[in-house]
């Protein structure tokens, strides 16, 4: 704590004053600039880091089955539930394709421009 010793409010405002009387007007134009520009980064960055995030409920719901079920009962379930899985995957295939021939057209539209 030697140095804080040393330091008095008197002295501080001393070498401030000493310190802007030696500096010439464009001096102080461009440590506003300077100022302004570093303090604008800042907040935009500060008021890119604040955001909401939606509270997006997600209820998952589980089916409950008897534990004397029998192999036959599970096996029926289990061919159902291939069945919408299939139905899900060729879907999602169907909606898969269209995007890529979305993106072949665009393709060749740019192809077509030089790029």
């Amino acid at each position: 704590m030697m140095l804080l010793r040393h330091f008095t409010p008197v002295r501080a405002i001393r070498d401030l004053r000493f310190f802007f009387a030696s500096r010439k007007r464009h001096h102080y134009v461009f440590m506003a600039l300077s100022l302004g520009i570093v303090l604008g980064i800042l907040f935009a960055f500060w008021k890119d880091s604040s955001f909401e995030t939606p509270y997006k409920r997600e209820i998952i719901y589980v089916e409950s089955w008897p534990l004397d079920r029998s192999t036959e009962e599970i096996i029926r379930q289990q061919a159902i539930d291939l069945e919408e899985k299939r139905a899900r995957e060729a879907e999602l295939e169907q909606r898969r394709r269209e995007r890529q021939a979305e993106f072949q057209r665009l393709d060749e539209r740019l192809r077509k421009w030089g790029f």
